[in-house]
Order: C-alpha cells, then structure tokens, then sequence
C-alpha cells in the first residue's frame, strides 16, 4: 500500500472517531432523573448501575425506551416515598389517639368523687378532733390523713404528666412523615407537573385530616389541664384549710401551756429549787470569789409599819443549795451591785432610806478574805440604783437619786476609782429628774449611760429619761425618751441588733400599762420606739441569753390594792418577746436570772404580800 492510501485510511479513522464522539456529546442521560438519590436506589435494588443505558449510544429507539423505562421506575420510587411519609403519618396518629384513650379511661368522674369523699372525711374528722380538745395529737393526724388524701392526686397527676408527653412524642412521629411527603413532593416537581398536583391533593388531604386530629387531641390536652389545674386548686384549698387547723392548735397549746403549773417539766424553762425567807427583798445578785458562788440579797425592810433598818443577806451556793454565810444591816437597801478592781472584791448597796430620811449613806463593802467590811460612805438621796462599770481601763460608779425631800431635780453621781487615794471620788454630776434605773451598755465601741426617770421635776409621771454618750473623756447628753412612770431600764442585744427597753410601772391612775422598746437606729445613731411589750404593774426588768434564747424577765409588783400578781418570762420570737412562762409572785420587785458556772438560776423577790413583807422568795433551776 502507498503512502496515499494509508494517509487516506487514517482520516477516515478520525473522522468516524469524531462522528461517535458527536453522537456521544448530543444525547447525554438527563440528570433530574437518574442522578436523583431516589433513582439510585431503586436502580440499585433492580441489578442496574444507575448511568447504565438499554441500549448502544448510536441507537435512538433503544435510548428513548430506556428513558421511559426510567421514569416509570422513578414514579414507582416517589409513589414508594409517598407511602412511607403516609405510614408515618398513621403511625403518629395511632399514638396519639392511644395517648387521648387511655387520659380518659384513667382520670374519671369516679376517682374525682373518691378524692371529694376523703376530703369531706378529713374536714369530719379535723371537726371532730376540735370538738374533743384533741390539742396534743392533732398535728400528728393531719400529716398522716393529708398524705393518705394527697397520695391519689399525686399518682394521678403524674399520670397525666407522662400521657401528655407520649402525646408530644407523637406529635414528633406525625411532623417527621410530613416532612417526608413534603420531600417527596419537592423532588416530584423537577420531573412532572401532573403528578405533582395528583400528590400535592392526596397529601392535602392527609394533612388536612391529621390537622383536624391533632386540634381534637389539643383540645382534650387543654380539657385534661383544666381539670389538672382543678385538682390544683382543690389541695390549695386543702392545704389552707390544714394552715388554718395548725395555727387553731399552736393558739390552743399556747393558751394551754399558761394554765400549766410553774413546776411542769414539758413546758417550762425553770422548775423550783429552793425558797429563802427574805424581809422585804427589793434585789439580788450573784458573784464568784475564790472559785465559790455567792448570792447578796437587798432585804428593804417592813412596808407597812416603815421599818427599814433590817438586815440584808449573803448566801453561800454549796452545790446542792444556798446557805446563809454573812448578814449585813442597811437601812432601805433599794439595790446591790457586786464589782472588782484589781482582784479586790467590793459590794455597794443602795440605801433608800426610811420614807422620812431622804438624804442617807449609801455603802460600799470589801471582801477581806473570808468576809465583807465596811470600806467606804457615799451621800445619796434617795437612792434607787447603783451600776458598777468601766471605760478604757478606768472604773465608775454610778448612782441614781430620786428625791431629796425637796424635789425630784436631783442629779445621778457618777464617781471614779482613784486609785492614789484608795477610794471613790466624786467624777460629774448628769441632770436629770427623779432617776430610778441606770445601764450601762455600749453600742459600737461607743459607751452609754441611760437612765430611767419615774417623775418629772415638777412630780408628774410623764418625764424625760435620758441615755448620756461618753465623749472627750466625759458623758454628754446623747438623746431625751418620753416616759410615763419609768422605772427601770435594760439594755437588749439579739445577735447584732441593740435594743433598750424601759419598764413603765405607773401613770398615777393605772399599774396596768405597757412598757417601752427602743431598737437602735444605724443610720441615725439614736434609739427610735420599736414596739410596746404588754406588762401589769412592772418594775425591774431583766435580760439573759441561754441555750441561744434570748430571755426578758418582768417582776410585776402590784395591780391596785393587788399584790398577787403573775410575774412573766418573754422570749424572742419573730422580732418580738412572747411570753413563755409565768411565775405566781407577791409584790414582787425583781425576777432575775443568776449564772453561776454552768448552772442557770431564776430568783422571784418577793417584797409584800399585802399584810407583812417577812415572806419567802423563790429561786428556780433551769431544765
């Protein structure tokens, strides 16, 4: 062969390569129908590649059959699709059906009129129980019947709870075949508009039905938490009535435990330990010298024959009981007040004097190793009260005067330990009038003198008391109190709060009066009126903290021509003092409480009984 020929071979080769390559390039396989993921697969599950073609490129017939072919086996895998978010579909709605059964068949008017007869039950028997003073049990049955009631509810409510949520898991079933056929659709508009719409009808209708479904299942949920929420109000109702049944009880236990005899173990604070005969007792205080407990008793003397000079008491605690050790005369001992300084044990009385003599001796004893001598003389006038404290180091007495014979504008003495001189001296002198009660206390680092007035210069009741601040070395006046009858003052502090409380014992009509609590201001650094403490013809007062209780004390001395009057102890309760115990006293001018170690006593004073003041005074142990 010549080199022509074989040159015109090779270009027919090319040629027929390029007419095949042509026919290639003008009938690519459509991709909206094969290329489709859904095609895949039902190509794959029939044996065949999914770009597979029936027949050879260059044959037009084969390739349009294999085209038709094609778009059947698409149609059946939409119509298989559509199947499936149908099926789905059901499926949820089956559920949720099942869910909306079983609500109705488990919560019925039966178990609502159950629930209704125990709760009639329950108020029978709360009625009943009030009627026969079951006081002591009564709490102890409500807790017991109010669980056996709730049980039911409780049980059913979390019923409830867990069918809702089956409905909402349904709810998820339902949206997840809707979102199938709505796929399923968006595929089925790339290949035919009429198969489309054929669909897009069917799925029309089901959505409409599920839609319907699903507004009557939301409706029966919305009926079946109306009917949770009446079940709701139903134990709120109960629980207030079981409020209301508690609170009748405390108020009844309450009004029990007053009735109570003192020496009842269950509800009182202090049972009887000892009585001592006393003349006239007007105060007591306890003190420890050389690791040994003593008690000095104030004895005032006979009010009704106006006999003063008597003689006043040291007792000796010996673990088992008080014993008289020392006995010291006085003439109208109003007050006592036991200090040391530099381990030299003193004891000031407060003289008050016959009814007569108003201007008398007050005196101060020291402890000699074994016994009290006298140790030094103080003027008073009329003295009420005399308090024993110390500021930076240096001690102080002071001593409140009432009256002079003249008038009631006589200043309290404040005297100073000088120790070049080994003595009490005369320090300042604070004006005020008919000064009955003196505390010292301290606020802030700050040291204070209040000072309880029972009359006014001119002798009315109403009168201003006064707490002087120490400032610059000296005590200034800090701020006035208006008072009715004032005759005692006691400083208060529960945790950080500071209270002062004045006892209001006579308005020159009625003993029957409340007295005065003052609570510290921070802001504005003075004491402002807090609340008003009921008390009956009161005079000292007192305070201790025990066990974390913070106890007030009030010794009521008389009502009228009374002097059988009920002494009371308060505690502090929801930022108020309540009382908690109640003491039988005769004219009583102090109950204090007394610690000793780590025992804890209560002596009641008993002054007059309405005929004679040689009478006994009782201590009380605290359980």
């Amino acid at each position: 062969m010549s080199e022509r020929t074989v040159h015109q071979d090779s270009s027919l080769s090319h040629t027929s390569s390029q007419q095949r390559s042509d026919v290639a390039v003008e009938m690519p396989p459509p991709y909206t129908e094969r290329d489709s993921p859904i095609a895949s697969l039902v190509t794959r599950r029939m044996g065949r590649p999914p770009n597979a073609t029936a027949a050879e490129p260059g044959n037009a017939e084969s390739q349009r059959s294999s085209r038709r072919s094609l778009d059947q086996r698409t149609k059946q895998s939409h119509t298989l699709v559509v199947r499936l978010g149908c099926a789905l579909l059901l499926i949820g709605l089956l559920v949720s059906c099942t869910a909306f059964v079983l609500a109705l068949v488990s919560f019925s008017a039966s178990d609502t009129q159950h629930l209704q007869q125990q709760l009639d039950a329950l108020r029978d028997k709360f009625k009943a129980l009030d009627a026969s003073n079951g006081v002591l049990s009564t709490t102890e049955l409500i807790g017991q019947e109010v669980e056996e009631a709730l049980h039911p509810v409780k049980q059913q409510m979390s019923r409830d709870s867990s069918k809702v949520r089956e409905l909402s898991d349904s709810f998820d079933v339902v949206e997840l075949g809707l979102n199938l056929i709505n796929e399923s659709l968006t595929r089925q508009r790339l290949s035919s508009a009429d198969q489309e719409t054929w669909l897009n009808n069917k799925c029309v209708e089901k959505v409409v039905m599920a839609e319907r479904q699903v507004e009557r299942t939301m409706t029966r949920i919305e009926a079946l938490e109306t009917e949770n929420q009446g079940l709701k109000k139903l134990v709120q109702q109960m629980s207030g009535e079981i409020e209301r049944y508690r609170a009748s009880v405390a108020t009844q236990l309450t009004a029990f435990s007053l009735k109570l005899p003192v020496d009842c173990s269950v509800t009182c604070s202090f049972t009887p330990f000892q009585s001592i005969t006393t003349d006239g007792a007007y105060d007591i205080e306890s003190f420890m010298i050389d690791r040994q407990y003593y008690l000095a008793v104030a004895n005032y003397g006979d009010i009704s024959t106006g006999r003063h000079t008597t003689e006043s008491m040291i007792y000796k605690f010996t673990g088992h009981s008080f014993e008289v050790y020392q006995r010291l005369w006085t003439q109208g001992a109003y007050d006592l007040e036991p200090f040391s300084i530099n381990h030299r044990h003193f004891l000031a009385i407060a003289n008050h004097g016959n009814g007569e003599i108003y201007n008398t001796k007050s005196w101060i004893y020291e402890w000699n190793s074994t016994h009290f001598t006298p140790f030094q003389f103080i003027q008073t006038h009329q003295a009420c009260d005399i308090e024993a404290f110390e500021i930076n180091g240096q001690h102080f007495l002071a001593i409140a005067n009432r009256f002079n014979g003249e008038t009631h504008n006589v200043e309290v003495s404040v005297l100073f330990w000088n120790g070049s001189s080994n003595s009490f001296v005369l320090f300042q002198l604070l004006k005020v009038s008919g000064a009955n009660g003196i505390e010292h206390f301290t606020v802030d680092d700050d040291d204070f003198l209040a000072i309880a007035s029972y009359k006014s210069e001119s002798g009315q009741y109403m009168a201003s008391s006064r707490i002087f601040r120490w400032h610059n070395g000296e005590f200034v006046l800090h701020q006035d109190v208006l008072t009715v009858g004032a005759w005692d003052v006691q400083a208060i502090q529960v945790k950080k709060r500071h209270f002062l409380m004045f006892s209001c014992y006579y308005n020159g009509h009625t003993r029957k009066m409340n007295s005065l609590l003052l609570k510290w201001d921070e802001k504005e650094r003075v004491f402002v009126k807090y609340q008003q403490i009921e008390t009956h013809g009161v005079r000292n007062i007192d305070y201790i903290t025990v066990d974390g209780r913070h106890l007030l004390f009030a010794a009521s001395y008389r009502i009228g021509n009374n002097f059988n009057v009920e002494s009371r102890m308060y505690e502090w309760a929801n930022r108020t003092f309540v009382v908690k115990q109640t003491f039988s006293t005769k004219g009583s001018m102090a109950l204090k409480p007394l610690q000793l170690g780590t025992n804890v006593f209560l002596a009641a004073m008993q002054s007059f009984d309405g005929s004679r003041s040689t009478i006994s005074s009782d201590i009380y142990r605290y359980q």
